[in-house]
C-alpha cells in the first residue's frame, strides 16, 4: 500500500466520520472536532518528531540544524497545545465513557501524576522506536558448515552466521542486512558525516614519481574492443612489440584517469573514467611491471588526479604476487599486472551497510574499462579473484583492515604455447577479522570473512564448471522476441570511454530493438567467474517492436521471453526508491545473482565475484550504450523483496543485484 494512503488513514476517517453524522443529521460540535484534531495532532507529530529527531540525530547532522530547531519548537507547541486543551478532553472522555468515572471521584494526585509521567514515557517511547528502530542482536559466525556442492564434487567450507536463532551463510546474512525495504530505509537510515566526506584521492611514500605521458587515442570500435575483452587466455607474456610506458599511460588513464574536470573555483569536482556510486571512487589502481619499457620493475600506484606514477617498491615482485594467487603461472610471465583494491570506508560513509555491494560494483566498473582499454590496445588479460587477501596486501604495502584487494589482473599477449597447468594453490576461508573503525559491522565481517588464506598444499587441478544457471522453466506459450543484429560496431573505444557519463535525464522518444539489443548483447564477458552466475533481465517501458513487459534475456539463443506482459513503469520507479533516472528510463536492464552458482568455489566468498561481474556486466552495457549515442546510469539501490516479486524468481534461489537504465539522451 502507498505510504502516502497509509500516512493519511486517520484524516480520511476524521473526514468520513464527520460526514457520516452530517448525512444522519448529527453534525459533530466544535468541540468534538477540536479533541479528535488535538489527539491525531500528536499523533502525526509523534511520527515527525521520531523522523526528524532521533533518525536526523542518527546521522550525526549537525546539531543545530534548522530541522532540529523547528522541529523542537513544533513538537513544544503541539504538546502546550495538548496540555491546555487536557480539561476538555478529559470532560469529553467522561462523558462519552461516563462508566470509567460513574462515581465522579477524582484520581488521587499521586496517581494523577503517576499516570502523566508513564504517558510521557510512552510518547517518548514511541518516538525513538519510530526514529532509531534498528535492533540489536549477537552475531556469532562458525566454519566449517557444509555449504553448497560444486559443479566438479565436493562440499564448500561455508561461513555460517548464527543469528536470533537463525543460521545463514554469510553471503545471504549480508545480502539480507543490507537490503532496502520500505520500512528499512526510514528505520535504518546512514550515519552520513556529511561535514567530513572522505577524498577521493589515495597516496603513499614513495621512492620515485614517474610522470606519464598524455593518453594515446585508440581507435579501435568499442564492439571489437568488448568481444576481445571477453576472451580468456591460457599464457600471456610479452609480445612481439612490447609494452611501452606510453600504452600504460592510455590503459590506466581509460580505467581509473580523471577525463573531466567541473564544479566552481577552489571545488572541483574530477570526473572519471569508469562510474562510481555517489562518485565516491573506492578502487584504487596498483600496477606491479615487470616488462614495459620505459619503466624500472616495481610496484607502482597509479594517481589519477596527477596522471602519474608513484613507485612503491623497486624490483620485479610477480613472484610474490604469484605465489599468493592462482593462475600464478599468468602472472609471472604477464609483462605487467594491474591490482585493483578497495577503501570500504568511502562508500560505507553515504550507503551505510550497503557500502559493501557499491565496492564491489565499483570494482567491476572499473574492471570492464581495464579489460576494454587493454583489448584495445592489444593486451589480453585475466581477472583472478582467488588469492590469499593478507599476502596480496603485504605485497602491495596496504593496510587489509582498511583497504583490501579485490581483483588482480595479469595483462599482456595471449599466447599459444601454454605449458602444462601446474596444479593450482589450496585456498581455505580467513578466521580473522581486522578492527575496523570506519564502516559498520556488517561491511567488516563481509570484507574481512570473505578472505582467503593459502591452505599449505597444493590443490588438484580442477576444470571450471559449465554455468550452473539454467535458464528457467517458463510456459510454452511465453512470448519469444528474437533480438535483431546490433547495429554496428559503433565509435572508437577511447573516444567512447572519454564522453562517459551517468545519465540522469532520457529523451522521451523510445527505444529501437535494434538499440536495446546493441546494449545488451555487450553485457556478457570478462570478470572474474565470466558471469557465470547473472541473469539478465529486460524491463521494457518504451521500446518500439516491444509490448511493455519484464523479459529474460537468453543470451546463446539472442533472444527475450516474456515472463510478466503489461505496463510496469510505475512499479519499477517506484521499488527503484522513486529516483527519476528510472522513471524517465525506456528500458532497464536488470542483472541477478544465482546463490549456488556463485557459491564455486569458495563459499560466500563468491557474492564478491558475482557483484565484481555485475559491475563487469553494467560497465561494459554504459560503453555499449555511449558508443551507440544511448543514455545510460546504473543504479544499485532499490526494494529488494519488490524487485524479485517483479521479476518472478526464487529470492531464495536468486539474489537481485543491479539496474541498469538505458534510454535515448535528451
Amino acid at each position: 500500500m502507498s505510504v502516502i494512503v497509509v500516512a493519511a488513514l486517520p484524516l480520511v476517517a476524521i473526514a468520513a466520520w464527520v460526514t457520516w453524522r452530517a448525512l444522519r443529521g448529527q453534525p459533530v460540535r466544535r468541540f468534538a472536532i477540536n479533541v479528535v484534531v488535538g489527539v491525531a495532532l500528536l499523533l502525526y507529530f509523534a511520527i515527525t518528531a521520531g523522523l526528524g529527531i532521533f533518525w536526523v540525530a542518527n546521522q550525526e547532522l549537525p546539531a543545530f540544524d534548522l530541522h532540529y530547531l523547528f522541529g523542537y519548537l513544533t513538537l513544544l507547541l503541539v504538546v502546550a497545545h495538548v496540555w491546555i486543551n487536557a480539561p476538555l478532553l478529559a470532560r469529553f472522555v467522561r462523558r462519552a465513557a461516563p462508566s470509567l468515572a460513574a462515581s465522579g471521584q477524582r484520581f488521587r494526585p499521586g496517581v494523577a501524576w503517576t499516570a502523566r509521567a508513564l504517558g510521557l514515557v510512552a510518547f517518548g517511547g514511541l518516538c525513538f522506536w519510530i526514529g532509531w528502530s534498528r535492533g540489536a542482536s549477537v552475531v556469532r559466525i562458525e566454519l566449517g558448515a557444509p555449504g553448497a556442492v560444486s559443479a566438479a564434487g565436493g562440499e564448500l567450507l561455508e561461513q555460517v552466521v548464527h543469528e536470533d536463532g537463525r543460521a545463514l551463510p554469510l553471503s545471504r546474512w549480508y545480502h539480507q542486512r543490507s537490503a532496502h525495504s520500505r520500512r528499512t530505509v526510514i528505520a535504518r537510515g546512514p550515519r552520513v558525516d556529511w561535514d567530513h566526506p572522505p577524498s577521493p584521492w589515495e597516496s603513499y611514500p614513495a621512492l620515485a614519481t614517474v610522470a606519464l605521458p598524455r593518453a594515446a587515442p585508440v581507435t579501435m570500435a568499442t564492439g571489437p574492443a568488448l568481444a576481445a575483452a571477453a576472451a580468456l587466455p591460457d599464457a600471456l607474456g610479452p609480445g612481439v612489440a612490447p609494452v611501452t610506458v606510453a600504452a600504460l599511460a592510455t590503459l590506466l588513464h581509460l580505467t581509473q584517469g580523471v577525463t573531466d574536470v567541473s564544479g566552481p573555483p577552489g571545488k572541483p569536482f574530477h570526473k572519471r573514467a569508469a562510474a562510481s556510486s555517489g562518485a565516491l571512487y573506492p578502487t584504487v589502481t596498483h600496477v606491479v611491471v615487470g616488462e614495459v619499457d620505459g619503466l624500472e620493475p616495481g610496484l607502482y600506484h597509479f594517481a589519477p588526479r596527477d596522471h602519474a606514477l608513484p613507485l612503491l617498491r623497486r624490483g620485479d615482485v610477480r613472484a610474490e604476487l604469484a605465489a599468493a594467487s592462482a593462475h600464478g603461472a599468468l602472472i609471472r610471465a604477464a609483462p605487467l599486472t594491474v591490482v585493483l583494491s578497495t577503501l570500504c570506508g568511502r562508500s560505507s560513509w553515504k550507503y551505510g551497510e550497503r557500502g559493501y555491494r557499491y565496492c564491489t560494483l565499483d570494482a567491476g566498473h572499473a574492471l570492464a574499462n581495464l579489460q576494454a582499454a587493454g583489448a584495445g590496445l592489444g593486451l589480453a588479460s585475466r581477472a583472478v579473484g582467488r588469492f590469499d587477501d593478507g599476502r596480496v596486501a603485504a605485497t602491495l604495502g596496504v593496510d587489509l583492515a582498511r583497504q583490501g584487494p579485490m581483483v588482480v589482473v595479469p595483462m599482456g599477449a595471449a599466447r599459444a604455447d601454454a605449458a602444462a597447468s601446474a596444479a593450482e594453490p589450496g585456498f581455505a576461508p580467513a578466521t580473522e577479522v581486522p578492527v575496523r573503525a570506519d564502516v559498520p559491522d556488517a561491511v567488516r565481517l563481509m570484507a574481512a570473512r570473505t578472505g582467503l588464506v593459502l591452505a599449505g598444499s597444493p590443490a588438484a587441478p580442477r576444470a571450471v564448471p559449465p554455468p550452473l544457471l539454467a535458464p528457467r522453466a517458463l510456459p510454452g506459450d511465453a512470448p519469444v522476441v528474437a533480438l535483431p543484429p546490433p547495429s554496428g560496431d559503433g565509435d572508437a573505444l577511447g573516444a567512447v570511454i572519454e564522453r562517459r557519463r551517468s545519465e540522469r535525464r532520457f529523451g522521451g522518444a523510445p527505444l529501437t530493438l535494434t538499440e536495446l539489443a546493441s546494449v545488451v548483447d555487450r553485457a556478457r564477458g570478462g570478470g572474474v567467474l565470466a558471469q557465470r552466475p547473472l541473469r539478465l533481465h529486460v524491463v521494457a517501458i518504451r521500446v518500439a517492436g516491444l509490448a511493455p513487459g519484464v523479459y529474460e534475456h537468453r543470451a546463446a539463443e539472442r533472444a527475450l521471453i516474456q515472463v510478466r506482459a503489461g505496463d510496469v513503469r510505475d512499479a519499477t520507479y517506484e521499488l527503484a526508491l522513486s529516483q527519476e533516472v528510472v522513471e524517465r528510463a525506456a528500458a532497464v536492464v536488470v542483472l541477478s545473482a544465482d546463490v549456488a552458482a556463485m557459491a564455486w568455489p569458495d563459499g560466500s566468498r563468491g557474492f564478491r565475484y558475482a557483484w565484481i561481474d555485475a559491475g563487469v556486466a553494467a560497465g561494459r552495457m554504459y560503453l555499449a550504450a555511449v558508443a551507440h549515442g544511448l543514455g545510460v546510469s546504473s543504479v544499485g539501490a532499490f526494494f529488494d523483496d519488490e524487485l524479485v516479486e517483479l521479476l518472478d524468481v526464487d529470492g531464495a534461489r536468486e539474489l537481485p543485484v543491479l539496474l541498469v537504465a538505458l534510454g535515448p539522451r535528451p
